[in-house]
């Protein structure tokens, strides 16, 4: 245990952030618990020292007893109690080795420290970027906001001195001398930067303006100071319609950074990629945050992937009519690593072409199903792109050029218009050589008369032990809800969930005013809990984040905090933020093994290979390449892609592990009017797909949740299956029916009841069709919408996916999984 050392100066109290389960006891000694602080984490000690959390006791009058505190990282089962006896004065700092004390735990480059008082989280603070050079550390100490230190100071007030050259001009507003002339500054380093003293001019020497004393730009942060309304006495100037900003060092003479321009800009001129890009005309003015680049109408327009004599290629066209610079922009394939930037120079003309190939502007080759995609220089951000599914025979090409649909051109056009004379179709659902057959239940599909929100989105079935169970979730809110349903399809909500309960990031743990996650999926796993996928945060629909949350239905509402998360955005392709994951299924290994083609090893699916992940993969669709790519979700937080695949419809809304018949649905929605396929894995890294039409009396619509009854729901030979339709408020819910094998000859068993951390009320004798209380109605859509946890300690597995865990219940296995794109156009709300 550290010596408490005392902090010179006053420091403030803060209020209690948040609250998170943990079965610990309260501590009641003190009122002033909320003042005790996580100031400084050492994760990755570049001498090979331990991994050591430090806390602050920032009263100024009050001496805190500790003991019980209880901290934890980013996994709800690993939890370090703080011993008896133990108190912080005024000031005083503690540090614990968290990896070397008993029931500790190492920390990763992508984890989190969170303090609680019993149930209730004190303080917490998270990181994804990897470990610090130094430490993670309050600036200034005890007060501030999270930063890289200067030097460890293990004890002590945290070093937070930072070297200079870490801020940016990031956005100018112009506009003729008007009391609008502002410039902003960007922080761009890894620590806190004091400009003080800075000087700012424009264009004359003569003009000078000297930044106030105390001025600290948080890392990422933004300072902006209103050039008009600063006194001529005090350095102020106007900004002219040519003209310049500059940025020097205390004293003048250092310049930073400056742009210069030669008219006003009719909204802003701004750095893009923010803080890091060259500076271009905003969308819009963003004073004091990230600036609204404009993605130019740049396109892939012709793709060369196997023609002898012709490297691989990717043209790009300008729909534009002025030039655009490309340069730092990138060209990747379906593999979000490549990062090779385009060269200075790379200028396309009005309405021209600029063809890139292998070795002159990308290093990968374009396989025989691939992706050409061309991204903003962030690397993240996609201006245009064409997932193809073979070889172009002799080029995929857009006819006609720049805006048209790809199809295979009629002979090779590079650098000139495309040959849009004999062209191949693109592919349709099904198939070129595929049958869709009829759908192999009952044509009827009834709306049950149940009130939803608009958004709503996925489905999954669960046999409980002795009740059917459907889990849904709305996207727009993140609300789930769960329904009691019988043998013939009928719904009714269980009891406290008739208005659902809201899913929360653990990050909104403490901000229940946070939009939340975009739930596009739901699926129930082997231990009691409920996983949600996620394509973005509702907070912030610009940015593509697909997320994966791990939910305890049994948390008292209205709002649950996810108990875990794994993001698996770097994992996927990069896309647009509203066409990611939009299914989630897990599939027990039980049905998986030496049958799933596992593509990272070249070979048929061991579960072995992926010790940690628990006794299934979880499977996930990506909407804007149709491909199911199925993930080992392990208990450190990390993730591993095994493998993907292609069921060959045009777009993949919905996945369901269909357990009666052994097989993987993968849904479309009215892209291609709600044609299914069923995925039988085979050992072979070319499943078996077979296709099938909807039910005739399912209306074509925006259908993007499916699920399937297990066997104990079968009755007179057929068992109920749900849709669930995405901007419907009013009946969005249908059912239908798929055949079971024969009762005589397959007896239906039912197991044992558990102890799962989900309890749900038994089945009811009359099915209830009109829930007792409708959920508040939205209107509208939402369009406009590596963690290397150390080992030293062999931390317990969590509970989420493990089959030894004690909490493990008796629940249907869903599993998900979604394969191929064809160019299908397709209408998504959400």
């Amino acid at each position: 245990m550290s010596t408490p050392r005392r902090l010179g100066g006053a420091l403030l109290g803060a209020a209690m952030l948040g609250s998170l389960v943990w079965a610990g006891t309260a501590n009641p000694a003190s009122a002033a618990i909320t003042d005790i602080k996580i100031n400084e984490i050492e994760s990755n000690d570049a001498s090979g020292g331990p991994d050591w959390v430090e806390l602050v006791n920032t009263s100024t009058t009050e001496t805190i007893d500790i003991s019980g505190l209880g901290i934890k990282d980013d996994n709800d089962s690993r939890t370090y109690t703080i011993p008896a006896g133990t108190t912080l004065g005024p000031g005083e700092f503690w540090t614990v080795d968290i990896d070397v004390v008993p029931n500790g735990f190492g920390l990763g480059s992508a984890d989190m420290v969170r303090l609680y008082n019993g149930a209730d989280l004190i303080d917490s603070y998270s990181w994804t970027g990897g470990h610090a050079a130094t430490t993670f550390g309050r600036c200034p100490s005890g007060l501030g906001a999270f930063a890289v230190t200067a030097s460890p100071t293990k004890g002590a007030v945290n070093d937070c001195s930072v070297a200079t050259g870490v801020v940016v001009i990031n956005e100018i507003e112009s506009q003729g001398g008007s009391p609008d002339d502002w410039i902003e500054f960007k922080n761009i380093g890894d620590a806190p930067i004091d400009i003080s003293g800075y000087v700012i001019r424009d264009n004359s020497d003569d003009h000078n303006y000297v930044v106030p004393t105390g001025t600290v730009i948080a890392p990422g942060g933004y300072w902006t100071v209103d050039i008009a309304e600063i006194p001529d006495s005090e350095g102020g100037f106007g900004l002219g319609g040519a003209d310049a900003v500059r940025l020097y060092l205390p004293g003048g003479l250092v310049l930073v950074d400056s742009h210069s321009w030669t008219q006003h800009s009719p909204t802003s001129l701004g750095r893009c990629a923010d803080g890091i890009g060259s500076f271009v005309h905003t969308t819009t003015p963003t004073k004091n945050a990230a600036n609204t680049c404009p993605v130019p109408n740049v396109v892939v327009n012709e793709i060369v992937t196997n023609v002898t004599g012709t490297p691989d290629s990717i043209e790009l066209y300008n729909n534009e009519d002025f030039e655009v610079d490309l340069s730092g922009y990138i060209l990747k394939d379906d593999n979000d690593s490549r990062n090779l930037p385009l060269p200075a120079g790379s200028v396309i003309a009005p309405k021209g072409y600029l063809v890139f190939s292998e070795g002159n502007g990308f290093d990968f080759g374009l396989g025989n199903g691939d992706a050409a995609r061309l991204v903003l220089p962030d690397g993240l951000t996609l201006v245009d792109g064409h997932t193809f599914p073979s070889h172009g025979a002799p080029s995929w090409g857009r006819c006609p050029d720049g805006t048209g649909d790809f199809v295979q051109t009629a002979g090779l056009t590079l650098g000139s218009a495309n040959n849009c004379g004999s062209v191949t179709t693109p592919p349709t659902t099904p198939p070129p050589g595929q049958t869709l057959a009829p759908w192999p239940g009952g044509d009827q599909a009834d709306a049950l008369p149940l009130s939803f929100l608009e958004d709503s989105s996925g489905l999954d079935f669960q046999w409980d032990g002795t009740q059917g169970v459907l889990w849904a979730i709305d996207n727009g809110t993140g609300t789930l809800f769960k329904l009691n349903v019988t043998s013939d399809g009928q719904a009714t909500p269980v009891a406290g969930w008739e208005n659902g309960k809201r899913i929360r990031f653990i990050r909104d743990a403490g901000n229940p005013a946070a939009d939340g996650p975009d739930a596009e999926g739901v699926t129930a796993g082997p231990d009691g809990f409920v996983y949600i996928a996620s394509e973005r945060d509702n907070s912030d629909k610009g940015i593509n984040q697909n997320t994966i949350l791990k939910v305890d239905p049994n948390k008292a509402g209205p709002d649950v905090v996810a108990d875990q998360e794994w993001d698996i955005t770097t994992a996927l392709p990069a896309v647009t933020a509203n066409t990611g994951i939009e299914a989630v299924e897990y599939i027990p290994d039980t049905e998986l093994a030496g049958k799933l083609w596992d593509s990272s090893k070249g070979k048929a699916y061991d579960p072995a290979d992926y010790p940690g992940h628990g006794d299934g993969l979880f499977f996930v669709a990506v909407e804007d390449n149709g491909v199911v790519y199925a993930f080992a979700l392990n208990d450190d937080g990390t993730h591993a892609l095994v493998g993907e695949f292609r069921p060959g419809l045009g777009g993949v809304m919905a996945l369901d592990w269909d357990s009666v018949l052994g097989v993987l649905w993968t849904v479309c929605d009215d892209g291609c009017e709600n044609a299914s396929a069923q995925v039988t894995f085979n050992g072979t890294d070319t499943p078996g797909v077979d296709f099938f039409d909807a039910p005739q009396g399912l209306p074509v619509g925006n259908f993007e949740g499916f699920a399937t009854a297990t066997r104990e729901l079968c009755s007179n030979g057929v068992r109920p299956v749900w849709w669930f339709q995405d901007g419907n408020e009013v009946d969005p819910l249908r059912t239908g029916t798929l055949p079971c094998e024969d009762p005589a000859t397959t007896p239906v068993s039912t197991p044992p009841a558990t102890t799962g951390p989900v309890s749900t009320p038994p089945a009811t004798t009359t099915p209830v069709t009109t829930p007792g209380a409708t959920p508040t109605a939205t209107t509208g859509d939402d369009d406009d919408d590596d963690n290397d946890d150390d080992d030293r300690n062999n931390p317990p597995e969590l509970p989420n996916t493990g089959g030894t865990n004690a909490m493990v219940g008796l629940w249907g296995l869903v599993a998900l999984a979604g394969l191929g794109v064809a160019a299908v156009t397709r209408r998504h709300r959400g």
